[in-house]
């Protein structure tokens, strides 16, 4: 199964390996307003480069490596948009979009052969995904555990019918070991799953 929180952490890991600035190319010099780092505050920047890069190209994958309790990204870290032409085929052209925390932009291309079908909506605020999370991790016992990142993806998946679109979100204790992974439905924001990992 191609959709499962294993494979959703594996992805977060090579998407953060691939935005590396040394490969990319900026496309932006900052418009941030200093306080709204929403999701929507972010796709439409990124929205803007795909209009000039790539017309064609629908968003089928958001990132945010540190994410707060707010669904924003922490200072200084930035939203990762990933847009191709879907379905795609085989090495199909991925253009990925990084907002940064000043509002600027820079962008890498790759190419991937295991696109989703289609796109996801144009979501706003991640936040309602954190606090759905959150209260999850809390019901296990976890209430102190502090959200770290944020996989989004269309989900194609067996294990929770009438899901379309999923998040993973990363959380870690204050002070000491450990991690959990929450999947969440983006659509109902109703939580799907959560697996806590203790040294």
């Amino acid at each position: 199964m191609r959709n499962s929180i294993k494979t959703l952490l594996a992805l977060l890991c090579t998407l953060v390996l691939a935005l590396v600035p040394g490969c990319a190319s900026s496309t932006g010099d900052g418009d941030g307003n200093g306080d709204d780092h929403s999701l929507g505050w972010g796709r439409d920047l990124a929205d803007a480069v795909r209009d000039e890069e790539l017309p064609d190209g629908s968003l089928y994958n958001i990132v945010c490596i540190d994410v707060t309790d707010d669904g924003e990204p922490e200072e200084d870290q930035s939203w990762q948009f990933y847009y191709a032409e879907l379905p795609g085929g085989p090495d199909e052209d991925v253009l990925i979009v990084t907002v940064q925390y000043n509002g600027s932009t820079f962008t890498i291309w790759e190419t991937d052969s295991s696109l989703p079908l289609e796109g996801l909506p144009d979501y706003d605020d991640a936040g309602p995904w954190v606090e759905a999370a959150a209260e999850a991790l809390a019901d296990e016992g976890y209430p102190d555990w502090l959200p770290q990142s944020l996989v989004v993806e269309p989900y194609d998946g067996d294990d929770f019918p009438g899901t379309t679109n999923w998040a993973a979100l990363g959380f870690v204790p204050p002070d000491s070991p450990g991690q959990a992974t929450v999947a969440v439905d983006t659509d109902t924001n109703d939580v799907l799953d959560v697996e806590v990992f203790l040294p």
